[in-house]
């Protein structure tokens, strides 16, 4: 690919999530107005990324604008624009007028196979991570030796472990924290005896799948205390796909400062 193409850009990712997140706070769906803004600031994201000025940016009030802006950067120019973990139908819209009006093309990725085939895409299926692959990885985590891991526990129980991943790196990672802290016996039994101690919202629906990884990431909070926990619900105020810098978390916590190790 590097032969043709001049740019690789990644225009965001998780909009699903942050999308269904937002909507299960206000309790209802995004109106239409609603939705052309959450268009605008996705494609505000790719604006910048291509290199729009920012004061110009501030100018553009409308996706359609945006739009404009972006597709003006791109003339000429062989680029391959990334949607990353698209949910819903209406996404990709704005980046499919881009790639029929320039010389860029779009490649997302998906758990839904409706995105596909409305969008009229070529569908390029992913398969799971073999078993062999998640162990490495939930080793590499874990910063535990592959034969540590299959040593604290038996062959059936680690099975069910990786079983439960699913061959999903996220669950993968975050499973692989859980077992730099537990056994992986200690790290099965939670996640098989607990439950969430918050049921997804009914909103959340398009969250199908991730009861388990959010099982984990609460696993990892219960081991680390109160406090640490009360940090990370206080991050919940900001976008799930932001930038956040390490300077205004003093402030959002109330601690004088925040020591930041590699």
């Amino acid at each position: 690919a590097s032969s043709w193409v001049e740019a690789v850009v990644w225009a965001g990712s998780c909009w699903g999530r942050t999308e269904r997140c937002e909507e299960a706070l206000i309790g209802r769906k995004a109106t239409r107005s609603q939705q052309h803004e959450q268009r605008r600031k996705q494609l505000q994201h790719l604006a910048k990324r291509v290199g729009v000025p920012r004061d110009e940016l501030l100018r553009l009030t409308s996706h359609e604008d945006v739009h404009d802006a972006v597709a003006a950067r791109l003339s000429g120019k062989r680029c391959l624009i990334i949607l990353d973990d698209v949910w819903r139908r209406e996404q990709p819209a704005p980046f499919r007028a881009l790639a029929s009006g320039t010389s860029a093309t779009v490649l997302l990725t998906t758990r839904k196979t409706e995105v596909t085939n409305h969008v009229g895409a070529a569908l390029l299926p992913l398969e799971q991570l073999p078993d062999e692959a998640a162990l490495a990885l939930l080793s590499d985590v874990s910063e535990k030796p592959v034969d540590a891991l299959r040593a604290e526990a038996t062959a059936e129980e680690l099975a069910r472990l990786l079983k439960r991943c699913s061959g999903l790196p996220a669950m993968i990672r975050s499973v692989g924290r859980m077992c730099s802290r537990k056994s992986v016996a200690a790290t099965l039994d939670y996640l098989e005896k607990h439950r969430l101690a918050h049921k997804v919202p009914r909103g959340l629906d398009a969250s199908e799948g991730y009861e388990g990884l959010f099982l984990a990431i609460q696993g990892q909070l219960a081991a680390r205390g109160e406090e640490a926990q009360r940090c990370c619900l206080m991050l919940a105020v900001c976008r799930e796909d932001d930038d956040v810098p390490v300077s205004v978390l003093p402030a959002l916590w109330g601690v004088d400062e925040v020591e930041v190790s590699d």
